[in-house]
């Protein structure tokens, strides 16, 4: 069976509280495998001067329609394999990680924030609590209810999909909810997520 290397739509909501994006949306630019960096500005007023990027594509509503809702958007407006990407982390091995997801068979692949080795992706049954959500590859997207915001929403991608990996990176770099643990307001909101999620699940 012979085997096409995929290009990849990176999106990228920020609300520009990690000081990594431009770091990051540099070495998306430069990866041979992403073609198009759909980055959704959910804090137009805090927007720093951005690089001159030929694969960059900036899309805002003037306002914080928060993560799950930037999701879809960026889905929306994306051409390609999509990835889902946070703004507080950076992958140096980009192309390796894109190369890897690219000759694998799995329909859902998130990060592990665990040390490793190696550069690999293993299977994975059941959603983990490890910053997941963090850098996902989503092969059938469906879209996330509206009434989810924040939390949720890669669990929801998760449940929708058959064969899900975790990929387990030496080279990654960054923290996870950098934008979150910012903002009480927010931190409430994703609260409000997960016992909707909750209530759901119950009924």
């Amino acid at each position: 069976m012979k085997f096409v290397e995929k290009i990849y739509s990176v999106v990228i909501p920020t609300m520009w509280k990690s000081n990594r994006i431009l770091s990051l949306l540099t070495i998306l630019e430069n990866s041979k495998y992403t073609k198009e960096i759909i980055l959704i500005d959910n804090n137009p007023n805090e927007k720093p001067v951005l690089p001159k990027l030929s694969k960059l594509i900036y899309y805002t509503e003037n306002k914080n329609i928060f993560v799950n809702p930037a999701w879809n958007k960026g889905f929306e407006l994306s051409k390609y394999n999509l990835i889902l990407c946070n703004d507080d982390i950076e992958i140096p091995n980009i192309d390796d990680v894109l190369y890897l997801i690219s000759y694998s068979d799995y329909d859902f692949i998130g990060i592990s924030f665990e040390e490793s080795k190696e550069l690999k992706i293993l299977d994975i049954e059941n959603f983990p609590n490890s910053g997941y959500g963090s850098f996902i590859y989503v092969k059938n997207y469906i879209k996330i209810p509206e009434e989810y915001k924040i939390y949720k929403g890669d669990c929801i991608l998760f449940e929708n999909s058959k064969k899900r990996g975790i990929l387990y990176n030496p080279s990654l770099i960054g923290e996870r909810s950098v934008t979150l643990k910012s903002d009480p307001e927010l931190y409430d909101l994703a609260r409000k997520d997960l016992l909707l999620y909750r209530e759901k699940k119950i009924n």
